[in-house]
């Protein structure tokens, strides 16, 4: 298996709200983004799907359930979604995309809210 070319990763701790892309951004640019985490090495060749699945089965169930992850595991999770989807040679739609939206918008919060306690008041 080929290895994936990986664009410059950006630790979670340099991550900031305006590199995150939007919701309603290309499939290509979220791709790129998740790309700058290789969740393989962060969480683990195979721990990487079983988390990224069970997130997925959580949200369906409830969707307030990703408030529970740490910024890395829902980075890992889009990480993994983007392999998904390659592997399926398609687009996310209907609730599969819903479901990245809300981890992009996840990943937006918890950035927004590290920045903020980073500021000086």
């Amino acid at each position: 298996m080929g290895q994936a070319i990986y664009p410059k990763e950006i630790p979670d701790e340099r991550l900031r709200v305006d590199a995150i892309p939007s919701n309603s951004a290309p499939w290509k640019t979220i791709e790129r983004f998740a790309l700058t985490m290789n969740g393989y090495r962060v969480i683990g060749d195979e721990e990487v799907g079983k988390l990224a699945n069970r997130v997925k089965s959580d949200f369906e169930q409830n969707q307030r359930s990703l408030g529970k992850l740490t910024l890395t595991e829902v980075r890992a999770c889009i990480f993994f979604e983007r392999l998904r989807f390659r592997h399926f040679g398609t687009e996310p739609e209907g609730t599969d995309r819903i479901c990245i939206n809300a981890l992009l918008d996840e990943i937006r919060g918890k950035v927004s809210e590290a920045t903020s306690e980073k500021s000086p008041v």
